[in-house]
């Protein structure tokens, strides 16, 4: 499962759940590019791919946004108290 995290000002940070890994992916707040997803060394199962439910769909993220779920909500945590992405996560444009 995906879950949102809206700020006021609209920007908004998804995190995948469900998992022992995550994915984080961040829509600023003007919905325009640049679009950010985390970069992390986590692995999923072989032959497993990096998959989670998003609004009764399945969403395919690459293998290279997988982070392990702890650092993924630490991440969202910071999000919600400072109302921007945390310098701890390695990002990178999508």
């Amino acid at each position: 499962m995906i879950a949102e995290v809206t700020l006021d000002d609209g920007g908004c940070l998804a995190i995948g759940l469900g998992r022992e890994i995550s994915v984080l992916s961040y829509v600023g707040a003007s919905k325009m590019p640049p679009y950010f997803s985390s970069q992390g060394a986590a692995r999923a199962r072989d032959g497993e791919g990096v998959v989670f439910h998003y609004y009764g769909h399945l969403s395919e993220f690459p293998p290279s946004a997988a982070v392990p779920i702890v650092e993924a909500i630490d991440v969202l945590r910071y999000f919600c108290e400072h109302g921007k992405l945390s310098p701890l996560m390695n990002w990178v444009e999508v």
